[in-house]
């Protein structure tokens, strides 16, 4: 492996998660629901008519730092002369510096402060803090669970002959072609229903005040189905293509000719030399996981990051919303990082590769 290469991929992300945060921070500036203003409308509900809604606007905006502008620099209206919008430049007062740099009165993300939410005033790392083992779980335990999965049953489905092969593509494309919220609500129906087969329990994370693996467990199995299967369809799709393109090889064809039989050569060769694309849909994994665990989560009631995500988007909580689009790009980021390492660990020819 090329010397300090890992090193530079490394420094690569911090470029890369300063656009993003880049990128979060502009969904505020067009966001339908003002965060300002679902404050006031709030405190207007819950404190009834006495309350006068511009002086609240004013205290929300200053508390949550809206009284300065978003970015660095900022366009203004179209310029009479030129026809072309004027930019004026902040300096570093602004929302977006404050968040990374921090200010006066508290510490910035450089110093791991993410924040604090609109919603009931908490840090943003303790909201994380709570629920991201759960979601570490499930996500990790899908991914192994499709991995061996699409490694147990690679020979039966490369090997499948006539009618089996077309049930077996098919069922394949239809759940390649399946949403996972489908897969999820399948599952449900069938395992979670007092009508057919009541196995499982329809959602939550254990019985309350009882958070042993006996009492989790039954809760965890039908969420890491429904992630698992979606992602399984996608390995195995990718798996069989290069499990055809390797059995036409010539070595395939000069160990048969030797006498090997093709269980033989099949497990000793060809499935060793598939295995490329699978560490290469390991990076493309991660993203998809943290997709689909926002759904999985908020339809089995399941209190990780990813019914977090879907609770602050639903209330415009931008500094939790920030705070996981970016751990989800560092997982994303990483993830691909992994994948290009165990490449060149398989394929020992990458490690004389220069990647620059």
């Amino acid at each position: 492996m090329p010397k300090f290469w890992i090193l530079k991929r490394l420094l690569w992300i911090i470029p890369t998660l300063l656009i993003i945060s880049l990128v979060g921070f502009y969904f505020e500036t067009v966001w339908p629901t003002h965060p300002v203003q679902r404050k006031v409308d709030l405190a207007l509900y819950q404190g009834g008519s006495n309350l006068n809604p511009d002086e609240l606007y004013e205290r929300f905006e200053k508390e949550l730092g809206y009284d300065k502008p978003s970015f660095y620099i900022s366009l203004q209206k179209a310029d009479k002369n030129t026809g072309f919008p004027k930019p004026q430049f902040h300096g570093w007062n602004n929302r977006f510096h404050a968040w990374l740099f921090g200010s006066r009165s508290q510490k910035g993300l450089f110093q791991g402060n993410l924040g604090f939410s609109y919603l009931d005033g908490r840090a943003v790392s303790d909201l994380i803090q709570e629920k991201w083992k759960k979601s570490a779980l499930l996500s990790a335990s899908a991914i192994l669970l499709s991995f061996l999965l699409t490694y147990l049953i690679s020979k039966p489905l490369f090997f499948a002959k006539g009618v089996m092969n077309r049930i077996s593509n098919g069922l394949l494309y239809l759940s390649y072609a399946s949403p996972v919220f489908i897969i999820g609500l399948g599952l449900l129906y069938v395992f979670a229903n007092k009508s057919v087969l009541y196995w499982f329990p329809s959602g939550g994370w254990g019985e309350i005040g009882n958070t042993s693996l006996a009492s989790t467990l039954p809760y965890f199995v039908l969420p890491c189905l429904s992630l698992s299967l979606g992602n399984l369809a996608f390995l195995i799709h990718v798996h069989q293509a290069k499990l055809e393109e390797e059995w036409t090889k010539p070595y395939v064809k000069t160990a048969l000719a030797k006498g090997q039989s093709k269980s033989r050569v099949f497990r000793n060769q060809v499935l060793k030399n598939s295995v490329f694309p699978l560490i290469t849909a390991l990076g493309q994994s991660i993203p998809a996981l943290v997709g689909g665990s926002v759904i999985i989560e908020t339809l089995f009631s399941i209190p990780g990051l990813g019914s977090l995500a879907f609770q602050s988007v639903v209330n415009g909580d931008f500094p939790v919303i920030n705070s996981l689009f970016l751990i989800t790009a560092l997982l994303t980021t990483v993830g691909f990082l992994i994948s290009d390492v165990l490449y060149q660990w398989f394929d020992p020819r990458l490690k004389r590769m220069d990647h620059g």
